[in-house]
C-alpha cells in the first residue's frame, strides 16, 4: 500500500495560526489529535507527514473507491457505480479530477495490486479487489514546528488543539513487545525459495512480506508516536481509511509531482546500521559503499526506476540526478539515488 496526497495550487483560506510551543513535538501533537478526534468518533482519517509538516485529514465529504471491477464515487450518502476496464490509472485520474474541481487537496492510499496492470497480471486479481481509496476530507489540521492551522474545523477541533497545547501532550501508552522470531507463515521457507528462483534467473529482486500475530488490541496513534521517535523518514503516515488501518514510515520518496511537471522518485537499496558511534558508523558506511552485493542491488533498483520513469515522462527527460549517495534515516543508512523526469 502506498499513501497519497493530491494537491493543486494553494490550500485556500484557513484559521489564524496557533503558535506551537518549542517543547511540543509536532509528530506527537498530530498523532494525539488523531487519537482525540477521529479515533474517538469513528471517523475515517489520514495523518500524513511530508516536508516538515503533518496533515491530519478527517471526515469524508466525498470518497472515490476503485476496485478491480468497479469504481464508486460516494457523496452525501449517494453512491455512483460504474464498471470499468483497461488501466486503473486513467479511471482513478478521471474521478479524482472531478473532485479537484471543488477542492484543492485529496488524500488516500493506492494498493500494491494497482501495479499488476503494468505487467498484465490483472487476471490474477479476485473480483472486488480494492485498488485505491481517495477522499475529500471535511477537516484538515496542519501541524509544523512553528504553528497549527485548521481548515473546516469545528469548535471541538480548536478546543482539542488548545487543550493539548495548554495542558501538554500526554505521554504515549506503554509499549508491549511482539514476538518477531516466530514464523507461523513460513516466511523463512519463502525466502529460501525466492533465493533459489533468483539464482535460477527467474527474476533479479523480490521484496517479501510476512504476517505477525499481535495478541492484544493495537493503539495505532501511540504506535505511530513511538516509531516516529526512532525514525527520520521522508514520509510517514497513520490512517484508518477504506477498511484499512495502517501506520508506517518511508525512508524513500516513492514519487512526488511538482507544480512545474517534474516527477521525482528516490529509490533506496542497501542498508547498514547507524548511531553506534562515529568510528563504527564510518566503518559501516565504507562497507556499504564498497559491498558488491549492495551496489548491484541498488543499481537494479535505479535501473527499474529509470525504466518506469521513461514510460510516463517526456521522451529523453528521464535522468538520474544523484547516484548512489548515502542517505541517513534514523538508526540506519542507505544507498540512495534520485531519478526525475518531466510529465508531458
Amino acid at each position: 500500500m502506498t499513501e497519497v496526497s493530491v494537491q493543486t495550487s494553494s490550500a485556500g483560506s484557513t484559521s489564524s495560526p496557533i503558535p506551537l510551543p518549542a517543547h511540543v513535538d509536532p509528530a506527537d501533537l498530530a498523532a494525539e489529535l488523531a487519537a482525540l478526534l477521529p479515533e474517538q468518533v469513528g471517523e475515517e482519517y489520514l495523518l500524513y507527514e511530508r516536508g516538515g509538516q503533518w496533515v491530519l485529514a478527517s471526515g469524508v465529504r466525498a470518497m472515490v473507491e476503485l476496485d478491480s471491477d468497479e469504481v464508486r464515487v460516494i457523496r452525501d450518502g449517494v453512491v455512483q457505480r460504474q464498471r470499468w476496464s483497461g488501466r486503473p490509472g486513467s479511471v482513478l485520474g478521471e474521478a479524482v479530477d472531478r473532485l479537484l474541481l471543488e477542492t484543492d487537496q485529496l488524500f488516500g492510499w493506492i494498493a500494491f495490486e494497482f501495479g499488476v496492470y503494468r505487467y498484465g497480471l490483472q487476471q490474477r486479481l479476485a473480483p472486488r479487489t480494492p485498488l485505491a481509496r481517495v477522499f475529500w476530507p471535511r477537516t484538515r489540521i496542519v501541524v509544523n514546528r512553528e504553528s497549527v492551522q485548521l481548515w473546516g474545523a469545528t469548535a471541538a477541533h480548536r478546543d482539542a488543539v488548545l487543550g493539548l497545547l495548554g495542558d501538554g501532550v500526554p505521554e504515549a501508552r506503554q509499549a508491549r513487545a511482539v514476538d518477531v522470531i516466530a514464523d507461523p507463515s513460513g516466511y523463512r521457507d519463502r525466502v529460501a525459495s525466492a533465493v533459489g528462483e533468483i539464482v535460477a534467473g527467474r527474476y533479479h529482486k523480490v521484496i517479501l512480506s510476512r504476517c505477525l500475530e499481535v495478541p492484544f488490541r493495537l493503539d495505532f496513534p501511540s504506535t505511530y508516536r513511538l516509531g516516529r521517535r526512532h525514525n527520520t523518514p521522508v514520509r510517514s503516515f497513520l490512517l484508518r481509511l477504506g477498511g484499512i488501518r495502517a501506520v508506517g514510515y518511508s525512508p524513500e520518496l516513492v514519487a512526488a509531482v511538482h507544480d512545474d511537471g517534474i516527477v521525482v522518485t528516490e529509490p533506496l537499496a542497501g542498508t547498514r546500521a547507524l548511531g553506534r558511534g562515529l568510528a563504527r558508523d564510518q566503518q559501516a558506511r565504507d562497507d556499504l559503499e564498497s559491498n558488491s552485493k549492495e551496489i548491484v542491488e541498488h543499481a537494479i533498483s535505479v535501473r527499474s526506476s529509470l525504466q518506469e520513469m521513461a514510460e510516463i515522462a517526456e521522451p529523453g527527460s528521464a535522468v538520474v540526478t544523484d547516484f548512489m549517495t548515502v542517505r541517513e534515516r534514523g538508526s540506519v543508512q542507505h544507498l540512495g539515488s534520485t531519478v526525475s523526469g518531466r510529465l508531458g
